[in-house]
């Protein structure tokens, strides 16, 4: 099964934090280089970007990288018209 994804950088305001079924994705500033690629599914985006969700991921990030600033990523999957994005469309993309 093919599945398109299409990436987009959220931005403070943007609707696309409260998505709760979609991939999402932490980049570098610049988009250089990709730190970390999840999925949301039965919460939304921005609380799985919540450091306390991720304690030990943002320190190594910090400490082994130095990397202390980061872009938020929503990777919004195309789908064939007439179907759903479902559980488990999320889960084999």
């Amino acid at each position: 099964m093919e599945v398109v994804v299409e990436w987009r950088e959220l931005y403070e305001g943007d609707e696309g934090w409260y998505t709760e079924c979609a991939l999402y994705a932490y980049s570098t500033v610049g988009r250089s280089e990709i730190l970390y690629i999840g999925k949301a599914d039965g919460t939304t985006v921005r609380r799985r970007w919540s450091r306390s969700g991720k304690e030990g991921f943002w320190d190594a990030v910090e400490r082994e990288r130095g990397i202390y600033h980061h872009a938020v990523l929503l990777g919004e999957i195309a789908l064939i018209p007439g179907r759903r994005l479902t559980r488990e469309l999320l889960w084999h993309s």
